[in-house]
């Protein structure tokens, strides 16, 4: 009787993962697949090689800064 109900509960669990299973893969491969889109669309307006056209002239960032010692007094 005991290898039965746990046979019966094991059933039970295992289809109700099942069918919660499948039943996110349904939204989530829609998300995925308009997600998908979007970001190939992106991509394709926008190269990853559109940064050459810009001139810069040096790799430096204004701002202030602070001097950094080796012999530190703190």
């Amino acid at each position: 009787m005991n290898r039965f109900l746990i046979t019966v509960l094991t059933l039970i669990t295992g289809f109700f993962a099942l069918t919660l299973s499948l039943l996110l893969v349904i939204p989530l491969t829609i998300a995925a697949l308009i997600t998908g889109k979007k970001l190939q669309n992106q991509l394709h307006r926008r190269p990853f090689y559109q940064a050459q056209n810009n001139q810069t002239y040096g790799n430096t960032i204004d701002g202030e800064f602070e001097e950094v010692n080796t012999h530190s007094k703190y």
